[in-house]
């Protein structure tokens, strides 16, 4: 079963408090007073880095911040939305069956 969300969910039993979807309008080239403007979902994780909550998108190289969850998404939304204005719609990956795992590493 895909673990996708716009809620905290729990991916095959580990908590996985970082992943969300939303919902995002854009077409390149297009804004909200257009008569096209295509809605697409975009898949992202939110961490903590230091003081910071970062949200990373994961269907497009692009990430953002802010001091809480809400910030750091609303920051991503408009960081993603800049970010197809120069871009073809080619640019889009979409994603799924989305997982948050830990492992420790030599380093």
């Amino acid at each position: 079963m895909p673990c996708t969300s716009n809620r905290l969910i729990d991916c095959n039993g580990a908590r996985a408090n970082a992943f969300w979807q939303e919902d995002f309008a854009r077409l390149p080239g297009a804004s909200p007073r257009d008569s096209v403007y295509v809605m697409k979902t975009i898949s992202y994780v939110l961490y903590r880095e230091d003081e910071s909550i970062v949200a990373q998108c994961l269907n497009v190289d692009v990430s953002s911040f802010g001091a809480t969850r809400e910030e750091a998404v609303a920051s991503l939304k408009e960081a993603v939305e800049l970010y197809f204005e120069g871009e073809s719609g080619d640019a889009y990956t979409a994603v799924s069956d989305l997982a948050v795992g830990e492992e420790l590493v030599d380093a």
